[in-house]
């Protein structure tokens, strides 16, 4: 059985892409962060995958739900840092039946979804499938249950272009195959927002719809 799990936060202002909200302010940030979760989930569906949501804070699973539809599989998000958490969401994730994962965020939201169908092919042949971002961290990293490698997800600096380098290290050490996938900017400041907006101008009206408020 092959799933997508989708890392997100409940679109609260102030709460979400705190980056963003220094340069748009939170309630544009927030509308951004919504857009982006929905898109992401959009091309999941697209390709008919079956996707569990990892949230965040755990006392908004009901909102979770009437915003993204109660259809769906819900898991409150577990761990002191973004490791913690990621190898809880996968070792869920396997332990309830799942052979493929393929763990990723919303920062990332114009990826093609053939890129989210590809780095769960691929682990025909290869243990691990990673997307690079364009900052040095990764947007998207698939594993097969049989070749899950913890250590993937500690003594990172998450959050810091080192990200993605150490990764790398780590698999290498534990002795597992990577196929890498063309990097994809994720939208985490004002510089790759503007980018995201240049390939994707009808969002820029969430930015304009803020403004007006």
């Amino acid at each position: 059985m092959r799933r997508v799990v989708l890392l997100l936060k409940y679109p609260e202002p102030g709460r979400v892409k705190t980056r963003l909200a220094r340069a748009v302010g939170p309630e544009r940030a927030a509308r951004l962060a919504r857009r982006f979760a929905e898109d992401t989930l959009a091309a999941v569906d697209s390709l008919g995958l079956a996707a569990d949501i990892s949230f965040f804070p755990p006392e908004r699973e009901a909102d979770m739900k009437a915003w993204l539809g109660p259809d769906r599989a819900y898991h409150a998000q577990s761990g002191a840092d973004l490791g913690e958490r990621m190898e809880a969401a996968f070792a869920r994730a396997f332990a309830h039946g799942a052979e493929r994962v393929s763990l990723t965020g919303a920062d990332a939201p114009d990826r093609p979804a053939a890129m989210l169908a590809e780095a769960l092919d691929r682990l025909d042949d290869h243990d691990v499938v990673i997307g690079p971002a364009t900052d040095g961290g990764y947007t998207l990293i698939a594993m097969r249950r049989d070749r899950f490698a913890s250590e993937t997800f500690r003594s990172m600096d998450w959050g810091t272009p080192k990200v993605l380098a150490q990764t790398m290290d780590a698999l290498r050490r534990a002795g597992r195959s990577v196929w890498v996938l063309p990097p994809w900017p994720d939208i985490d400041d004002e510089a790759a927002l503007r980018d995201y907006l240049g390939r994707c101008p009808d969002a820029a009206r969430l930015l304009e719809a803020a403004h007006g408020r």
